[in-house]
């Protein structure tokens, strides 16, 4: 079923990840038994898929390790979005008013709707600070002579 389709990871979060599988984009049967398949894992809460965007959301405890998940037994190769180009194009979204200012505006206002501005406000400075993180360790140092 699942045959070595490259998943996305676009952002993980201390209680949330969000990945995409675009090849698979609007196969209703792939992403059921990727749901079924992902919500079996131990510190999985819940998954909810969007065949149309090739979208899956992960809702897991904060101890969970996508590490210890044998993605690529289940026919998955994972593939961290660079940091980098996220940035840069987050930037020019920010310059240009195009959709990285328009998903600030929708997290704003997600986040006051919500009545929980304080917890989105942490759960943001956390994602950025794993981030951070990740990109530092995964991140080649020239060797010192």
């Amino acid at each position: 079923m699942l045959s070595g389709d490259l998943i996305y990871f676009v952002h993980c979060l201390p209680r949330r990840t969000r990945l995409k599988v675009p090849q698979r984009r609007r196969d209703h049967a792939f992403f059921a038994e990727l749901k079924r398949r992902l919500s079996a894992l131990s510190g999985v809460e819940s998954v909810s898929v969007t065949p149309e965007t090739a979208s899956v959301v992960v809702h897991h405890t904060p101890d969970f390790r996508w590490s210890t998940v044998r993605l690529e037994a289940m026919g998955l190769h994972p593939v961290a979005q660079h940091s980098e180009r996220a940035e840069a194009g987050l930037q020019r979204g920010i310059e240009l008013g195009g959709p990285s200012l328009a998903s600030a505006i929708l997290w704003i206002f997600k986040a006051v709707w919500s009545g929980r501005v304080i917890a989105h406000v942490v759960e943001l400075i956390a994602s950025a600070l794993i981030q951070h993180a990740l990109d530092d360790l995964l991140r080649t140092k020239p060797a010192r002579i």
